[in-house]
């Protein structure tokens, strides 16, 4: 069929079915009628003109991949180099902790410097004049304990309170606590470095006892006297509050007693005062801020803890005790 143009010229029109019609009801030509519908006022020339010139009907998208335009492909090639070009590796931040201040000392997180002044306050654990001994075994414990009072030192008024160090050297090659001397006169700190045969002591005076509990006392009757001996009133322990809750299990278990270790207390002959500073702190707590800033943190291999009796038992009791659920 052929239309005139404005201006002279033809176009040829072609006649298709409707799309409409034709997914919706059936053709008529195979029913009755003519071949084809034209709704009222309407010619087969205007249907044909009005419709798409795509075979793919009205609701039909172009096809991509038939014309791939000028975009498309530079995209494309902007993928390809940027797949062949070396992506950058995610860094992993630093551990807040891990920020040395001046002189080797690392200031702990906000939330440990914030439980040591609570437990400090609480327990009047440290009081103007008051001469501080910390007792340094070389552990993640204890090393968090010195640098936390560091920083309540740091910010207390000058000469409000001293603080020193002794370590403990309990006699075996399995635990040497030798390379804290270096450190600890690194930070400007007066080191107290006592040598006690502690397991000589225990095959000859221990009696049906733990070697874990007489070693401790053995340790705490040293670290009195260099405090005696040192002019300290105030010995800083580094038990946190994992350890008091394993002290009051143990209490319960073994002695049925409802109790665990003080945060602060005199001792019998009233001349030394124990604290616990680190009272409000998790364990993970302290592993996280030793490892994070890279203390000396000294290894404890005691063989004693593997093969003689004491009250900590395994991790898993059912299996030691040949339990089989």
């Amino acid at each position: 069929e052929r239309r005139a143009l404005p201006g002279g010229g033809a176009r040829v029109l072609t006649s298709r079915k409707h799309p409409l019609r034709s997914a919706t009801q059936a053709e008529p030509s195979s029913l009755s009628g003519p071949s084809s519908f034209h709704p009222p006022g309407t010619s087969s020339s205007f249907l044909t003109q009005a419709e798409p010139s795509s075979a793919q009907g009205w609701f039909s998208a172009p096809n991509p991949v038939s014309e791939p335009s000028s975009l498309s492909g530079t995209s494309q090639r902007e993928a390809e180099k940027l797949a062949a070009s070396p992506q950058p590796q995610p860094t992993v931040p630093a551990p807040p902790s891990a920020v040395p201040s001046q002189g080797g000392w690392h200031v702990p997180p906000r939330k440990v410097i914030k439980s040591v002044w609570k437990a400090v306050s609480e327990w009047g654990m440290i009081r103007p004049g008051d001469r501080v001994l910390v007792g340094l075994s070389g552990g993640k414990d204890s090393l968090l304990m010195l640098h936390a009072l560091r920083e309540l030192q740091r910010n207390s008024p000058p000469g409000h309170w001293e603080l020193g160090v002794c370590t403990i050297d309990p006699g075996t090659s399995a635990f040497d606590p030798r390379p804290l001397i270096g450190y600890v006169e690194s930070l400007g700190l007066r080191m107290h470095y006592v040598q006690t045969p502690i397991f000589d002591a225990a095959l000859t005076s221990m009696q049906g006892d733990s070697i874990c509990a007489f070693c401790a006392r053995l340790k705490r009757g040293a670290l009195y006297g260099a405090a005696r001996e040192n002019g300290y009133n105030v010995l800083a322990l580094g038990q946190h509050l994992d350890d008091l809750a394993e002290s009051f299990l143990m209490s319960v278990f073994y002695n049925g007693i409802l109790r665990t270790m003080k945060g602060a207390y005199l001792v019998d002959a009233g001349d030394v005062r124990v604290i616990r500073p680190l009272m409000h702190i998790r364990e993970r707590e302290t592993r996280a801020f030793a490892y994070g800033c890279g203390l000396p943190e000294i290894a404890d291999n005691c063989p004693a803890y593997y093969e003689a009796p004491k009250e900590r038992r395994s991790r898993d009791p059912p299996r030691a005790h040949g339990y089989r659920p």
